[in-house]
């Protein structure tokens, strides 16, 4: 299930995210897009806080909504692999 960043309330002091309870979202693959104009390096430093365990898929892109071929690719792979 894709979990798109609207999906967690943004930062009130700029840093601090609310995020899905780990069993709630028990296999993830957090994104992560060094040039995101939209998303800042905190969210994607929350998540590696709340998630230590998780794979990541970083990239470049100067984007916030498409992800590149290759990193697709990546995340068809974790996808397949995981089982769902």
């Amino acid at each position: 299930m894709h979990c798109p960043c609207s999906a967690a309330p943004g930062p009130v002091d700029g840093t601090s995210r609310t995020l899905p309870e780990p069993a709630d979202t028990p296999r993830r693959l957090p994104a992560a897009n060094t040039e995101d104009p939209v998303t800042p390096p905190s969210a994607v430093r929350a998540w590696r806080t709340a998630y230590p365990s998780a794979k990541y898929v970083r990239y470049r892109y100067g984007g916030h909504i498409q992800v590149p071929d290759e990193a697709a690719a990546r995340i068809a792979r974790w996808v397949e692999r995981s089982g769902g």
